[in-house]
Protein backbone atom coordinates (compact mmCIF):
# COMPACT_ATOMS: atom_id res chain seq x y z
CA UNK A 1 0.00 0.00 0.00
CA UNK A 2 2.87 2.36 0.83
CA UNK A 3 4.36 1.75 -2.61
CA UNK A 4 1.04 2.54 -4.30
CA UNK A 5 0.68 5.84 -2.40
CA UNK A 6 4.28 6.81 -3.27
CA UNK A 7 3.71 5.87 -6.92
CA UNK A 8 0.55 8.00 -7.15
CA UNK A 9 2.30 10.90 -5.37
CA UNK A 10 5.22 10.72 -7.79
CA UNK A 11 2.90 10.86 -10.81
CA UNK A 12 0.99 13.80 -9.28
CA UNK A 13 4.19 15.78 -8.65
CA UNK A 14 5.42 15.06 -12.16
CA UNK A 15 2.14 16.27 -13.70
CA UNK A 16 2.22 19.46 -11.61
CA UNK A 17 5.85 20.25 -12.47
CA UNK A 18 5.34 19.36 -16.12
CA UNK A 19 2.42 21.73 -16.41
CA UNK A 20 4.74 24.61 -15.46
CA UNK A 21 7.19 23.84 -18.27
CA UNK A 22 6.83 24.88 -21.88
CA UNK A 23 6.62 22.05 -24.38
CA UNK A 24 6.07 18.38 -23.74
CA UNK A 25 7.75 16.27 -21.12
CA UNK A 26 7.64 12.54 -20.44
CA UNK A 27 8.87 10.28 -17.67
CA UNK A 28 8.82 6.55 -17.16
CA UNK A 29 7.73 5.81 -13.61
CA UNK A 30 8.39 2.43 -12.01
CA UNK A 31 7.07 1.14 -8.70
CA UNK A 32 10.63 0.55 -7.44
CA UNK A 33 14.15 1.03 -8.82
CA UNK A 34 15.51 -2.04 -7.04
CA UNK A 35 13.41 -5.18 -7.37
CA UNK A 36 14.14 -8.40 -5.53
CA UNK A 37 12.50 -11.82 -5.64
CA UNK A 38 8.98 -11.64 -4.22
CA UNK A 39 8.48 -7.98 -5.16
CA UNK A 40 6.42 -6.50 -7.98
CA UNK A 41 7.49 -4.76 -11.15
CA UNK A 42 5.42 -2.29 -13.12
CA UNK A 43 6.14 0.64 -15.43
CA UNK A 44 4.09 3.57 -16.70
CA UNK A 45 4.84 6.41 -19.06
CA UNK A 46 3.56 9.78 -17.81
CA UNK A 47 3.15 12.63 -20.30
CA UNK A 48 2.62 16.32 -19.61
CA UNK A 49 2.99 19.79 -21.03
CA UNK A 50 1.78 20.87 -24.43
CA UNK A 51 2.69 20.37 -28.05
CA UNK A 52 2.14 17.54 -30.51
CA UNK A 53 4.62 14.66 -30.59
CA UNK A 54 5.38 11.17 -31.76
CA UNK A 55 6.16 9.20 -28.60
CA UNK A 56 8.74 6.42 -28.41
CA UNK A 57 9.45 4.17 -25.41
CA UNK A 58 12.18 1.53 -25.24
CA UNK A 59 13.74 -1.04 -22.92
CA UNK A 60 17.31 -2.35 -22.96
CA UNK A 61 19.89 -3.98 -20.68
CA UNK A 62 19.74 -6.91 -18.29
CA UNK A 63 19.16 -10.19 -20.10
CA UNK A 64 18.35 -8.17 -23.24
CA UNK A 65 21.98 -7.10 -23.44
CA UNK A 66 22.57 -4.18 -25.78
CA UNK A 67 19.49 -5.05 -27.89
CA UNK A 68 16.90 -2.26 -27.76
CA UNK A 69 13.22 -3.20 -27.65
CA UNK A 70 10.52 -0.63 -28.45
CA UNK A 71 7.02 -0.54 -26.98
CA UNK A 72 4.50 -0.16 -29.82
CA UNK A 73 0.98 1.23 -29.91
CA UNK A 74 -0.39 -2.32 -30.19
CA UNK A 75 1.22 -3.22 -26.85
CA UNK A 76 4.04 -5.28 -28.37
CA UNK A 77 7.69 -5.12 -27.38
CA UNK A 78 9.58 -5.20 -30.70
CA UNK A 79 13.36 -5.48 -31.19
CA UNK A 80 14.93 -2.50 -32.93
CA UNK A 81 16.99 -3.67 -35.92
CA UNK A 82 19.28 -0.62 -35.98
CA UNK A 83 17.67 0.90 -39.09
CA UNK A 84 16.69 4.44 -38.07
CA UNK A 85 14.03 4.65 -40.78
CA UNK A 86 12.21 1.67 -39.22
CA UNK A 87 11.53 3.77 -36.11
CA UNK A 88 8.62 5.45 -37.91
CA UNK A 89 6.74 2.14 -37.59
CA UNK A 90 7.67 1.55 -33.94
CA UNK A 91 6.01 4.48 -32.19
CA UNK A 92 4.19 4.11 -28.91
CA UNK A 93 1.88 6.96 -29.93
CA UNK A 94 1.72 8.98 -33.12
CA UNK A 95 0.88 12.68 -33.58
CA UNK A 96 -0.28 12.98 -29.96
CA UNK A 97 -1.51 16.44 -28.89
CA UNK A 98 -0.54 16.64 -25.20
CA UNK A 99 -2.73 19.67 -24.45
CA UNK A 100 -5.88 17.78 -25.46
CA UNK A 101 -5.22 14.77 -23.20
CA UNK A 102 -7.12 14.10 -20.00
CA UNK A 103 -5.24 12.91 -16.90
CA UNK A 104 -5.94 9.21 -17.58
CA UNK A 105 -4.73 9.55 -21.17
CA UNK A 106 -1.45 11.03 -19.93
CA UNK A 107 -0.60 7.80 -18.10
CA UNK A 108 0.28 4.89 -20.39
CA UNK A 109 0.94 1.45 -18.95
CA UNK A 110 4.11 -0.11 -20.37
CA UNK A 111 4.46 -3.12 -18.07
CA UNK A 112 1.60 -4.35 -15.90
CA UNK A 113 2.36 -4.63 -12.21
CA UNK A 114 3.24 -8.29 -11.67
CA UNK A 115 4.97 -10.17 -8.86
CA UNK A 116 8.41 -11.59 -9.57
CA UNK A 117 8.62 -14.73 -7.46
CA UNK A 118 11.89 -15.85 -9.04
CA UNK A 119 14.29 -13.28 -10.48
CA UNK A 120 17.23 -15.63 -11.09
CA UNK A 121 16.69 -15.72 -14.88
CA UNK A 122 16.20 -11.96 -15.35
CA UNK A 123 18.70 -10.34 -13.00
CA UNK A 124 20.43 -7.22 -14.22
CA UNK A 125 20.18 -3.48 -14.76
CA UNK A 126 17.53 -2.40 -17.24
CA UNK A 127 17.06 1.02 -18.80
CA UNK A 128 13.72 2.42 -19.91
CA UNK A 129 14.02 5.24 -22.46
CA UNK A 130 11.34 7.69 -23.60
CA UNK A 131 11.70 10.09 -26.52
CA UNK A 132 9.45 12.76 -27.98
CA UNK A 133 9.79 13.79 -31.62
CA UNK A 134 8.12 16.32 -33.87
CA UNK A 135 5.45 14.30 -35.76
CA UNK A 136 6.95 12.59 -38.80
CA UNK A 137 10.52 13.57 -37.87
CA UNK A 138 13.20 11.80 -35.88
CA UNK A 139 14.50 14.96 -34.20
CA UNK A 140 14.26 13.70 -30.58
CA UNK A 141 13.34 17.02 -28.98
CA UNK A 142 13.06 15.34 -25.56
CA UNK A 143 14.74 12.19 -24.20
CA UNK A 144 14.70 10.75 -20.68
CA UNK A 145 15.70 7.46 -19.09
CA UNK A 146 14.97 5.49 -15.93
CA UNK A 147 17.01 2.56 -14.64
CA UNK A 148 15.91 -0.37 -12.54
CA UNK A 149 17.91 -3.20 -11.07
CA UNK A 150 16.45 -6.67 -10.70
CA UNK A 151 18.30 -8.67 -8.08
Amino acid sequence: MRTKIFFISLITVFLLVGSLLAGGVARIVVNDNIIEAGEEIGAYLVLDGDGTYDVYAALTGGVLGSQIFLFTESGSLVPFNGDISSLQNLKLRSNLDFSSLGVREKIIQLLPKVPLDDTSQIKGTYTFIVALCTPGKLDFVYVDQTQIEIR
